[in-house]
């Protein structure tokens, strides 16, 4: 396998997620997730970007892939959320703020919802 192949290439398929639930989020606006890849998801608002990698619930973030969401996360502006679950159903989420990962901790959908609303009312002012 070479650098930055899939290390399950069916994996991908089966982790999509609709993120329509998310709407209401962004008020008033056309803005909702656009894909990235099979797994990360990204949002941006006034110039602040949040990218949402999603993971299966038992997988676990590779070495190289934190030190990148932590490296964008140092970035003005930029934030990362990684969110375990099944699609559509998340179970835990961790946020990367300032460059620095807090605490993998257990959510439901309207946690994942709320952190979001409030990410994109920060990113509006």
């Amino acid at each position: 396998m070479w650098r930055g192949s899939l290390r399950n290439p069916d994996g991908p398929v089966g982790a999509r997620w609709d993120w329509g639930w998310l709407s209401d989020c962004f008020g008033a606006t056309k803005i909702s997730l656009s894909d990235v890849d099979a797994a990360l998801y990204a949002v941006e608002r006034k110039g602040a970007i949040l990218w949402i990698e999603v993971k299966r619930p038992s997988e676990r973030i590779p070495y190289g892939q934190m030190r990148l969401l932590t490296a964008f996360a140092t970035k003005p502006q930029c934030s990362a959320m990684i969110v375990w679950g099944d699609p559509d159903d998340p179970h835990e989420a961790q946020w990367i703020l300032h460059g620095v990962a807090g605490e993998r901790q257990a959510v439901t959908r309207d946690d994942v919802h709320d952190a979001i609303a409030y990410w994109f009312d920060t990113a509006n002012q």
